[in-house]
């Protein structure tokens, strides 16, 4: 769209903002092995988890594994993809354990 669109310019970006990738340091479940699961993402100023944005939105993982490979934590990144679930009955994009590739499952986080 361009400004004689509808009247409308579109916006410059003047400011960057940095966006915090949080993980959750876990055992694997399969393997016993320690690793990382990704579990929210916030804007650099929110201080309380409330303000962060949890990874049941898969769509929002998806956005974490994004940011992951921009930042060049490609290994953390790799770990995020899809995967079969047998008790889903279905694939979805899920936290994967590095070492033994196992579903790490959609389970609940205890903010």
């Amino acid at each position: 769209m361009n400004e004689t669109d509808h009247g409308i310019k579109p916006a410059l970006l003047t400011e960057t903002t940095t966006v915090i990738v949080r993980g959750f340091d876990h055992t694997c479940r399969k393997c016993r092995k320690p690793m990382t699961c990704v579990v929210a993402v916030h804007a650099e100023g929110a201080r309380q988890s409330d303000d962060w944005v949890w990874f049941e939105d898969k769509h929002a993982l998806s956005f974490a594994r994004d940011l992951l490979l921009r930042a060049g934590q490609d290994q953390l990144a790799a770990a995020i993809k899809e995967r079969f679930s047998k008790t889903a009955d279905e694939s979805y994009l899920s936290n994967g354990c590095p070492h033994c590739d196992a579903i790490q499952g959609d389970w609940p986080l205890v903010r």
